[in-house]
C-alpha cells in the first residue's frame, strides 16, 4: 500500500514538474512574441516619423534651393544693380530660415548680403567655396556647419555656383540656414523625451541634431554604425546605445535620393517598452502565482 502511495506522489510531484516547466516555457515564448510586437509596432512608428522628418527637410531644401536660384540667376544677368539685390535680400530675410543671403564673387569676396557688413569678409578659405569653385557641375551643396563670421551663430551653408558668360567659376550664392530650424522638427512631432533626430551628411559630419534641449552640429560620426547601414540599404531600422548620453534607441533612418544627407529618428526603448515592461511584470506576476499554486 505504501510502495503504490509513493509511486502515486511520484507521478503527481513527475506530473507538475512537467506542467510548471511548460507553464515557464509558454510565459516565455508568449512575453518573446509581446516583446517582438512591440518591436515592430515601434520600429514602424519610428519609420513613419523618419518619413515625415524627410519630408520636413525635403520642403526645406526646396525652397531654399529655388531662392538660390532665384538669385543667382539675377545675378548673373543683372550683377551691376544692386539696389535690386536689396529689395529682393529684405524681402527673403523675413523668412526665419535664413539667417543669412549672400552673393559671393571668384576671389571669395561677400559682394552683396542680407547682413550689414561694415569690412570686407572673404570665404575663399571655406570648404563651401572651394566646393564650388573647384565643381565642374551645377549641383546644390550643402555644406559642414561654420559659425557666422558677425553673429558666430552655427549655420548650414547651402550654395549654388555662379557661371561667367564664358562657362568659368563667377562665384556663388550662399544661403545660412539655421541647424535649430531643422530640429524644431522635435517640438513639432513632440517625440518625447530622449528621443533623437538627427540630419547627417552621407560625409559623415552632422548637420543638425537634437535630443531633448540640447542641439548640435559638425561632429563627425562617419565610422558609426548608422553610416555603415546607409552605405548598404538606403533605409532601415535597428537599436542602438548612443555614444552621447548612452541611451538606447528603436531607430529609423532614410537616405535621401536627391540630396547627399541622412535623416534619421531615434525613439527611446525605455520608453517604446513602457507598456510591455508593465505588461510582463504582471504576466511574470500571475504565472509565479499559478507555478507556487501547483507545488502547493
Amino acid at each position: 500500500m505504501n510502495w503504490i502511495i509513493s509511486r502515486h506522489s511520484f507521478l503527481i510531484i513527475g506530473f507538475g514538474l512537467l506542467l510548471t516547466l511548460g507553464i515557464a516555457m509558454f510565459s516565455w515564448q508568449h512575453l518573446q512574441f509581446e516583446y517582438d510586437r512591440t518591436l515592430e509596432e515601434k520600429s514602424r512608428d519610428t519609420m513613419n516619423l523618419t518619413k515625415a522628418f524627410e519630408e520636413h527637410i525635403r520642403t526645406v531644401l526646396d525652397d531654399t534651393d529655388n531662392d538660390l536660384t532665384s538669385i543667382r540667376n539675377i545675378y548673373e544677368s543683372s550683377s551691376e544693380d544692386p539696389a535690386f539685390f536689396l529689395k529682393y535680400f529684405t524681402y527673403l530675410k523675413r523668412h526665419y530660415t535664413f539667417a543669412v543671403i549672400s552673393v559671393v564673387d571668384e576671389h571669395g569676396r561677400i559682394v552683396a548680403s542680407t547682413q550689414q557688413i561694415s569690412q570686407p569678409i572673404n570665404v575663399s578659405q571655406r570648404e563651401y567655396f572651394q566646393f564650388q569653385r573647384d565643381s565642374i557641375s551645377d549641383v546644390l551643396h550643402i555644406g559642414k556647419p561654420v559659425a557666422d563670421p558677425l553673429t558666430k551663430e552655427n549655420l548650414i551653408p547651402v550654395t549654388r555656383r555662379i557661371k561667367k558668360p564664358d562657362g568659368s567659376f563667377g562665384g556663388l550664392v550662399f544661403v545660412g540656414l539655421r541647424t535649430d530650424y531643422f530640429t524644431n522638427f522635435y517640438q513639432v512631432m513632440d517625440i518625447g523625451e530622449d528621443n533623437l533626430i538627427s540630419v547627417t551628411g552621407t560625409d559623415g559630419i552632422v548637420r543638425a541634431r537634437q535630443i531633448r534641449d540640447n542641439p548640435a552640429s559638425g561632429q563627425n560620426v562617419g565610422g558609426g554604425e548608422l553610416q555603415r547601414l546607409a552605405r548598404d540599404q538606403s533605409s532601415g531600422t535597428y537599436i542602438s546605445t548612443s555614444a552621447i548620453d548612452g541611451k538606447q534607441r528603436i531607430r529609423s533612418y532614410r537616405l535621401l535620393p536627391d540630396y547627399p544627407l541622412i535623416v534619421s529618428v531615434g525613439i527611446s526603448t525605455v520608453t517604446a517598452f513602457a507598456k510591455h515592461e508593465a505588461y510582463k511584470r504582471i504576466y511574470i506576476l500571475l504565472t509565479a502565482i499559478a507555478i507556487v499554486a501547483i507545488i502547493g
